[in-house]
């Protein structure tokens, strides 16, 4: 389950705020045994916080573990997933900033 927090906060915001880039703010909570597919994004680098649960965490074919206060970094093209692992729902916060010179396109849903 994934809840948009932030669709365009621009508005409030100016530009010299660096908020122009920020395309979105997610909470999400992936179930037993839920991830996302594997996917890219070309234009955009995520940042995920990890609130709760743990899970497996894959960039580039490289999988770690990523438990409560972890923080990843996952710059353009870097092919990256999330799986929950653990006993609890894994919930985390995505920060999506997109680094092209005219912004603004949302990224499509990856859930499976």
């Amino acid at each position: 389950m994934t809840h948009l927090i932030i669709k365009n906060i621009e508005a409030n915001l100016g530009k010299r705020d660096g908020t122009h880039r920020m395309v979105g703010l997610w909470d999400s909570i992936l179930l037993e045994g839920q991830g996302t597919i594997p996917h890219y994004h070309e234009n955009m680098e995520e940042i995920y916080y990890v609130i709760s649960g743990q899970g497996l965490m894959t960039i580039d074919g490289d999988t770690e573990l990523v438990d409560e206060e972890d923080i990843i970094y996952i710059p353009p093209n870097k092919n990256h997933s999330i799986r929950q692992t653990g006993d609890l729902p894994l919930r985390y916060i995505t920060v999506s900033i997109d680094i092209r010179e005219n912004p603004r396109k949302l990224p499509q849903n990856h859930y499976i």
